[in-house]
């Protein structure tokens, strides 16, 4: 039994910009907003076959 799935690309991190990065000490990676995590929760992880 084949089961439908969607292929959804992997979300991209925002990340602050190199010249923000150069002045502070905060996390390079700002997360993820709502949308984009659930975009990303909604990926196949499961998968043996990987075109995830």
């Amino acid at each position: 039994m084949q089961v439908p799935r969607e292929i959804v690309d992997r979300v991209e991190m925002p990340k602050q910009s190199p010249e923000d990065r150069r002045s502070n000490f905060r996390e390079v990676a700002l997360g993820l907003d709502p949308e984009l995590a659930v975009r990303e929760a909604k990926r196949c992880i499961q998968c043996k076959t990987k075109p995830c």
